[in-house]
């Protein structure tokens, strides 16, 4: 097999989280992968902990930037800097539990050549409760068809631990705007490319616990949830997709979350998002969500 791996992982001022993160990927039992760290300026002695912990790993390359570039562009830095065929970015809090994902997928990735993107289950550690989220998922999976369920929470509610196609993410500027919602497109944009290899086994943990983890800081962001519909949007129609086809999980998304975003915006976010919708989708779908909105809002009051 000669399927090159980079497991990449951007970190800002973890070096505890990071260590943990760094000590999964060496216990791989896949030897053809690299270890890229990024360093987004870290203050907390980061640095210190690489050069005296992990002086002697071969196969680890550590690059500081010398400003913090923000979470997205450091994401970017990682895969400018890989050299694999395929690449993973493993947030600092999260790590790997599963000794052979990077052989099971290289495997994967060597018996069919159409394999964009790689992924299995996972476990979501909250403070209160672990939650698991498992698929019924063949090893290899059309693509289109993982697409045209995202979203969809009995189905495909969201992946992470994912390898991704490095040349697919270079070809279509992954990372290159300042989205927290980046790591989706990718993965919307991959299964439109090809096929979803997928492995049946807990590939590693996503850690919550902290108060520091990105998705906290999801309320702040919120503009990011629907910015990134622009870029697939022109993809589908540039490859001569059928719209109702692509348009389809990036609505149900909207559905899903148009009632909660509206309850923490004020007037001129509301107006912002309103006419965004407008312009993305047109005023008819726009009526639409706003009948969905009332009869959930109904719902609520029903069940009070």
């Amino acid at each position: 097999m000669n399927i090159k791996i980079s497991v990449c992982i951007p970190t800002y001022n973890r070096k505890g989280k990071l260590k943990r993160a760094i000590e999964s990927v060496l216990k791989q039992t896949y030897n053809n992968y690299e270890l890229i760290i990024s360093d987004n300026c870290s203050i907390d002695g980061t640095e210190e902990m690489i050069k005296t912990d992990f002086l002697d790993v071969p196969n680890m390359v550590y690059y500081k930037n010398k400003v913090n570039r923000g979470m997205v562009p450091n994401w970017r830095n990682c895969i400018e800097k890989a050299t694999g065929d395929f690449y993973i970015i493993l947030d600092d809090d999260n790590y790997l539990i599963y000794d052979d994902y990077l052989l099971d997928a290289s495997l994967i990735i060597t018996q069919n050549s159409n394999i964009q993107l790689v992924f299995g289950d996972f476990l979501i550690r909250f403070k209160e409760k672990d939650q698991m989220e498992s698929y019924r998922f063949n090893s290899y999976v059309k693509g289109q068809d993982v697409y045209n369920n995202y979203f969809n929470f009995k189905e495909v509610s969201q992946i992470f631990f994912v390898l991704l196609n490095r040349e697919t993410a270079i070809k279509n500027d992954f990372y290159i705007d300042n989205l927290i919602t980046h790591d989706v497109q990718s993965f919307l944009i991959s299964m439109l490319q090809g096929d979803v290899g997928y492995i049946k086994r807990l590939i590693g943990i996503y850690d919550m616990t902290g108060d520091d983890n990105v998705v906290l800081s999801i309320q702040s962001k919120w503009k990011d949830y629907i910015n990134y519909h622009d870029r697939i949007l022109a993809f589908g129609n540039k490859n001569g997709l059928k719209k109702s086809f692509y348009v389809k999980p990036l609505k149900r998304q909207l559905r899903q979350s148009y009632n909660s975003q509206l309850t923490r915006l004020n007037k001129e976010e509301k107006d912002w998002y309103n006419n965004r919708i407008r312009k993305l989708y047109g005023q008819k779908y726009f009526v639409y969500l706003k009948c969905v909105d009332i009869l959930y809002s109904i719902g609520k009051l029903i069940l009070k």
